[in-house]
């Protein structure tokens, strides 16, 4: 797992977010890492992270939103840490 979800998940846990929402954020990250392949994920970009979520898979509306709604808290997390 990169080592930024590692510290994202880390600052979750420090903040006591339920273990089944790091868990479910854990699954959404290191699935868009593996799908990237050799870009990490803070260096994804806005068509690469929608053709992830809306095109490469057959995903209901509703995992869509959980899709952008983790996305969201990861890289809102990386711009407060200042890593974007």
């Amino acid at each position: 797992m990169g080592s930024e979800i590692s510290r994202h998940l880390d600052e979750l846990r420090r903040a006591n977010k339920r273990p089944g929402t790091i868990a479910q954020r854990r699954r959404h990250l290191t699935r868009t890492q593996k799908f990237l392949s050799a870009t990490p994920l803070l260096a994804a970009t806005t068509d690469q992270l929608t053709e992830w979520i809306f095109d490469a898979r057959d995903l209901t509306p509703g995992a869509q939103a959980s899709e952008i709604s983790h996305h969201r808290a990861f890289y809102g997390w990386a711009v407060r840490s200042e890593l974007l």
